[in-house]
């Protein structure tokens, strides 16, 4: 592995699941994505939002990655993963309006 260049991190990394997501990112949110994200990933919305798609690895990091986005973010696709940020801010915003 060494001798190639490729760290022991970037080969787990290349062996974890994949999910592939459409994303809608506020304006406001531009700096991170252009950061973040591959150029050819991201068209601008009419409406001066964002759309990105990529795919990132699943799991726990990936709803911890798209939660630190905070209201910048909408996940459009998929479905599994919208349904899971959605019952994930109920539970957060549950905590605010006991």
């Amino acid at each position: 592995m060494e001798a190639t260049g490729t760290s022991r991190a970037e080969v787990r990394v290349n062996e974890t699941p994949r999910t592939p997501l459409v994303l809608k990112i506020e304006p406001t949110g531009a700096y991170r994505i252009v950061d973040e994200f591959k150029e050819e990933d991201i068209s601008k919305q009419e409406d001066g939002s964002f759309r990105v798609t990529s795919d990132m690895p699943s799991g726990e990091w990936l709803y911890q990655y798209l939660l630190s986005y905070g209201d910048l973010l909408e996940v459009i696709e998929p479905v599994s993963v919208r349904l899971e940020m959605r019952n994930r801010t109920t539970k957060m915003a549950e905590k605010y309006f006991r």
